[in-house]
């Protein structure tokens, strides 16, 4: 082996015990540490640093070594460079993709590999999804709730656990009002739980510009319960995550409710490069049981600040101008038929804008801190 070679062996072979050192601080050390007698590696700076990574989460487990292996034994998945050889200060440049600090990779390039280690841990039998699900009682409600998916099941599932039963004679029929920006996510989030793998911006870039569906423009769905629903039963909540309109719902019909922990941008994105990563291996079924799997692991978890992303920049004019006609057809239907309003209509027609809530954290690194917590919850757990 060459010296760079024997410095990454030794290096992995330290990462492979546990230690999280950096391969800078690596390269610091005594020129017989780091040479050292481990076995030749794969020299790529990204499935290194991926390992360095995880071993800074539980490298303390017995069975850490094995995940360095798989790591290292992993195809970086989708576009990008196929290696990305080390750098080692003061040689000479290889010949090739240009050598690169470990530490200063691209997450979107440990993402490559990060999403297909998780895929198969996932497909291993190392995730119960009973056990993720443990405590969820089925029962009828008394109450219909309207809305897309992504905001609506949520709020269904949490009834449905306080035993409130759903249809019937006198059911209260809740509509679900979010914000644009809010209801596009839910609509992802509920997509992406499907296995689908659309991007956040691309479904943006789909929606019809002369008439918004039913779960983003709600004034469709009062529309059609009007002509079978007395206008007493119909309630408008407006929220902007399922947890707040798990909340409200619940002060309606003076329940208490489990509110749920709302999705961050970044777990759905992690979710969704899953779904493109299993396209081409699991049928639509298997794909959405993968990644309802992968909900359910990061439903327990929490991964910090959550709230709505915001459309995409070049977007901002025409989800202005959506919003407030959204606002305005149901201030319509609310004067025509004086449903009872639970929050304030002004907010449907407002955008978060240019500028994201605090502490919400988009973009590939943050994709790739989640991933990364994943792999760590699945190994600590030991599940099998």
């Amino acid at each position: 082996m060459t010296e760079p070679e024997q410095a990454a062996a030794a290096w992995y072979a330290e990462l492979r015990r546990g230690s999280s050192i950096t391969w800078s601080e690596h390269l610091a050390t005594e020129l017989a540490d780091r040479v050292g007698d481990g076995p030749p590696v794969r020299v790529d700076a990204a499935h290194l640093e991926l390992v360095r990574r995880l071993a800074a989460r539980v490298g303390g487990r017995q069975d850490f070594a094995e995940l360095a292996d798989r790591i290292i034994a992993t195809p970086a998945f989708g576009r990008g460079r196929v290696e990305i050889p080390l750098l080692v200060p003061g040689s000479a440049p290889a010949t090739g993709s240009p050598a690169m600090l470990p530490e200063r990779v691209p997450a979107g390039e440990l993402l490559r590999v990060a999403v297909p280690v998780l895929a198969t841990l996932l497909g291993d039998d190392r995730v119960d999804p009973q056990a993720l699900r443990r405590g969820r009682r089925r029962r009828a409600p008394r109450v219909v709730v309207h809305g897309n998916p992504g905001i609506a099941q949520p709020v269904r599932a949490a009834l449905a656990a306080a035993g409130v039963r759903e249809g019937g004679r006198g059911a209260t029929h809740i509509v679900l009002v979010p914000p644009l920006e809010a209801a596009v996510f839910s609509l992802w989030t509920a997509r992406v739980q499907g296995g689908v793998a659309v991007r956040w911006r691309r479904l943006w870039e789909r929606l019809p510009l002369s008439e918004l569906p039913f779960g983003i423009d709600p004034a469709g769905l009062i529309d059609d319960l009007a002509g079978r629903v007395k206008g007493d039963r119909i309630h408008l909540v407006v929220a902007d995550s399922p947890a707040a309109a798990t909340a409200r719902a619940g002060e309606l019909l003076e329940v208490d409710l489990t509110v749920p922990t709302p999705f961050t941008w970044a777990e759905v994105d992690l979710a969704r490069r899953l779904n493109q990563f299993n396209a081409a291996r699991l049928g639509p079924a298997q794909r959405a049981e993968r990644a309802e799997t992968l909900f359910d692991l990061l439903r327990v978890q929490g991964h910090g600040a959550s709230g709505t992303p915001a459309a995409p920049a070049e977007l901002l004019s025409w989800a202005a101008s959506a919003a407030t006609g959204v606002r305005d057809r149901l201030a319509e239907r609310v004067q025509a038929g004086g449903y009872a309003v639970h929050g304030d209509l002004e907010e449907v027609g407002s955008l978060v804008g240019a500028a994201v809530g605090a502490g919400l954290r988009t973009g590939p690194a943050a994709t790739l801190y989640v991933a990364v917590e994943a792999i760590a919850r699945i190994l600590q757990d030991g599940h099998r």
